[in-house]
Order: structure tokens, then sequence, then C-alpha cells
């Protein structure tokens, strides 16, 4: 998880490293952020790792509870208003215009990122390689899986958002990423 974390402490730092941001804008390409040069590649299908992320899930699947189901559901949700359990009620879209709007942008740039990457290792989506998956919520639009988009905004908001209220960093790492297998994260 230390990887990831520096993934995207890395594109997060990108982004405010970029003469566009400075003038307003947030830009960010697969140019400035090549995740096959930063990612090691998602395993063989037919590989032992790819059997031990499978078994993870599996087990997963197995032990989670309704709540957890609910959670990872509504995670599903790519929205920063999904940390108001941290910054409160009054932390909402009609409240914070300009902070929605960089939120979408960041989000929006960041996941053209993420879909070059799955274009590159076009690892498919647990539940779509095995039957014994049995997939809770929306399905989808991709059926890449690596890298995980949900994981990269969790991580990516979570970030951005200990920049801006430092007092509550510690709390923003609670972003469910249930839907996730090992592998993914």
């Amino acid at each position: 998880m230390g990887k990831a974390l520096l993934l995207h402490f890395l594109i997060a730092l990108q982004v405010f490293a970029s003469p566009a941001f400075s003038q307003g804008y947030v830009f960010l390409s697969n140019d400035d952020v090549d995740l096959a040069k930063l990612l090691a590649p998602a395993p063989d299908p037919k590989s032992e790792e790819q059997q031990r992320d499978l078994a993870a899930v599996l087990v997963a699947q197995q032990i989670r509870t309704p709540a957890q189901i609910e959670r990872a559901v509504a995670d599903n949700a790519l929205s920063i208003f999904r940390f108001n359990d941290v910054l409160g009620p009054a932390f909402t879209a009609e409240r914070l215009p300009m902070t929605t709007k960089f939120f979408e942008r960041a989000q929006s740039d960041s996941r053209l990122v993420i879909l070059a990457g799955k274009d590159t290792w076009n690892r498919l989506r647990p539940f779509l390689f095995s039957t014994e998956v049995h997939f809770v919520g929306a399905k989808p639009a991709t059926v890449g899986s690596y890298p995980s988009g949900h994981s990269t905004f969790g991580y990516l908001t979570a970030i951005l958002l200990a920049g801006m209220v430092p007092e509550k960093s510690a709390a923003f790492g609670h972003f469910s990423y249930r839907m996730h297998s090992p592998v993914e994260m």
C-alpha cells in the first residue's frame, strides 16, 4: 500500500508543480505521469500471484458484512463529499462550488492517466474472469481493473484535502477500497 500512496502523492505533486496550475488551470496527462514507468505490471492471468489475489478477493467476499457492502456500494460514487463524515455537514457541493469544480477537474485529469494505464495492462476485473466473484453495486463501465480508478480517486482526494485541512489529515485515509483486490490497490 506504500507504493500506491507514493504514486498518488507523485500525481498530486505533479498537479501542483505544473505551470498550468499557477495560472489557475489543472492539466494532467499521460505525458506528465506515465504509469507504465511507475507501476509494476499487473500479474499474468495464469500466475500464482493472480491466484493469490483471487483467493484474497474470495475470502473478503465470504467475510464481508452487510454494512461493508453498503459502504462499498456508496463509495462507488466518486465524490469528494464522501468525506463529509470528516469535514461535517457544511461540506457540500452547494456551499463549495469552486472546491467542487477543482476536485472534478483533478479527478477528470487523473482518470485520463488511469485509463491509459488500464489500456497498458488490460487486466480484467475479478468478476469477469471468475464466476465465484459476486460483484455488488453498479457494474463498472470499463473492463480493466488495474490500476484502480477508485483507489486513485481516494488517495488523490485524501492527499489534496489533507493539504487543505491539515488538522484533519489523519482522518482522510478512511475512503473505502473494499471493491478492489490486493493487486489493484
